[in-house]
């Protein structure tokens, strides 16, 4: 990879320079996106959830055919997963945790700086989070098993657009917190000195 092509990327490398032996605002950033993260699922599944129900209440979601009906009840099933990963809070925060250290967490010491790299792996991170719960609990929830594997995909699918969505935030907040480009362009700028 050229400079040029590295910096395109968000990448600030230069094989001369050390990294940094310890960034700063890490471990807030770790506690407040986790935290930023397991609310906005609740109030994101919540707040759709309610708009669900009440386009259904209005009768603007009835007459469609079973495979469309069986796709959107279980989209409507990844909504109140979400709503109700609230109670289950014990679980799901110390595994957001886990994950966005071990993902976002790594790039600053990657010296990646660029706001769309985080944003871009938090979508990820959430999407396969929040889509992975809910189409597991949509397997392991017997009751529904009759509606096929539509539901399956409904619910994966509605599950897939609340992480990504939450996972995206929380990566820019992340970012926000962090500012990697200050805190590396600091280390930089204190290494050329104590080098001269």
């Amino acid at each position: 990879m050229t400079p040029a092509e590295a910096e395109s990327a968000g990448l600030h490398t230069d094989p001369d320079l050390p990294m940094p032996p310890q960034f700063e605002r890490i471990g807030l950033a770790v506690v407040l996106t986790t935290l930023a993260a397991g609310l906005g699922v609740f109030v994101l599944g919540t707040l759709s959830w309610q708009r669900f129900r009440s386009m259904l209440t209005r009768g603007e979601l009835h007459g469609f055919e079973a495979p469309l009906h069986d796709l959107l009840s279980g989209a409507e099933t990844a909504l109140m997963a979400s709503t109700l990963s609230v109670l289950v809070f014990y679980v799901t925060l110390p595994i957001c945790a886990i994950v966005i250290s071990l993902t976002i967490g790594r790039l600053p010491r990657r010296r990646i700086i660029a706001p769309l790299r985080y944003f871009l792996s938090g979508s990820l991170w959430g999407s396969v989070l929040v889509g992975g719960t809910t189409g597991a609990i949509t397997l392991w929830n017997s009751p529904y098993a009759f509606h096929g594997p539509l539901f399956i995909v409904g619910a994966l699918f509605g599950g897939v657009l609340i992480g990504f969505a939450v996972g995206a935030a929380c990566g820019l907040l992340f970012h926000a917190i962090v500012r990697p480009a200050k805190q590396i362009a600091a280390f930089d700028s204190k290494e050329m000195a104590g080098g001269t």
